[in-house]
């Protein structure tokens, strides 16, 4: 065997045995599974017994017996890395966040993870991004350049509608992904949440150069959204504070529990929704005329649809 073929297939043999029950492997299924010969084995078996641990001086011990290959002793033994059931989490919390395909996934728990554990694929840490099913193909157009149909549900939409944009780059806030993108119906540029994403399409154009603000999330909401205020109840403030449209916060006046909390919103319905999570322990505070459109929206929830808001 030339060298470099022989490294591989001692390697490949050292993993085999390691992994083995008590080290020990026939020779027979040895051979059929690494595709050697028996003169080729024994080429690898010396190769083997040449081997050290550097700190102790030990050497490696593989033989022949009983029609088996045996590895004795640590000296050689390959070490795999396995990871805590905490680390493990994390591991599958970003397998899980960037959609990688099942099989891989599996295959890197198998080998990473204490044998015998069983996460969940949806497994996620609080807090973690979504980046959605789609970023891989988001990815791959933003480098490639090119332009793209994009389906897309907006907070205030009952179904996805189609965009053509150019997509520019993606960005993280907080716990929402971004796509970062310009939108040609609108001639203008766009935000769009990756878990939002229903659909990417290629075209056959590229993506020509746009004038981007370079705005982060919150400097692109305070551009564009609406400024509202909320009075909220002191405890909920610090669920409220992780939403990207915050600005700044102070206590009610005439208050001991309450806090006054002032953003920029750009879906109404998302508003309203975040309202209505408090269970009627929030209200809108200005401006005073979004509480009568916050009424027809509970208004036609009532009735079973949304409302144009």
């Amino acid at each position: 065997m030339k060298t470099d073929v022989a490294v591989i297939r001692t390697l490949e043999l050292l993993e085999a045995l390691s992994a083995a029950p008590e080290g020990r492997l026939p020779v027979a299924e040895l051979c059929h599974n690494l595709h050697m010969s028996a003169d080729e084995l024994d080429a690898c078996l010396t190769t083997i017994s040449t081997l050290a641990n550097r700190e102790t001086g030990s050497r490696a011990l593989v033989y022949l017996g009983n029609d088996e290959v045996v590895l004795e002793g640590d000296a050689a033994r390959l070490a795999t890395l396995r990871l805590t059931v905490s680390e493990g989490i994390a591991v599958a919390s970003v397998l899980s966040t960037l959609n990688i395909d099942e099989a891989t996934r599996a295959h890197i728990e198998h080998a990473m993870l204490p044998l015998g554990t069983n996460l969940h694929s949806d497994t996620q840490l609080s807090g973690a991004p979504s980046f959605g099913p789609w970023y891989p193909a988001l990815q791959a157009a933003i480098q490639d350049g090119v332009r793209l149909r994009l389906g897309y549900r907006a907070h205030d939409d009952a179904e996805p509608r189609e965009r053509l944009i150019d997509p520019a780059t993606i960005e993280v806030a907080s716990d929402t992904a971004y796509l970062i993108a310009w939108d040609l119906e609108h001639d203008g540029e766009r935000r769009y949440r990756l878990d939002r994403v229903t659909a990417v399409t290629p075209t056959e154009d590229s993506v020509v150069p746009h004038a981007y603000s370079h705005y982060d999330v919150a400097a692109s909401m305070a551009h564009a959204g609406e400024a509202v205020t909320l009075s909220l109840p002191a405890d909920a403030l610090a669920d409220a504070m992780s939403w990207a449209g915050v600005t700044s916060y102070e206590l009610d006046p005439g208050t001991e529990d309450r806090m006054l909390m002032h953003l920029n919103v750009t879906a109404r319905a998302w508003l309203f929704d975040q309202v209505l999570a408090q269970g009627g322990d929030a209200w809108i505070v200005e401006p005073h005329a979004l509480r009568a459109d916050f009424l027809r929206y509970v208004q036609s929830l009532s009735r079973g649809h949304d409302a144009t808001v």
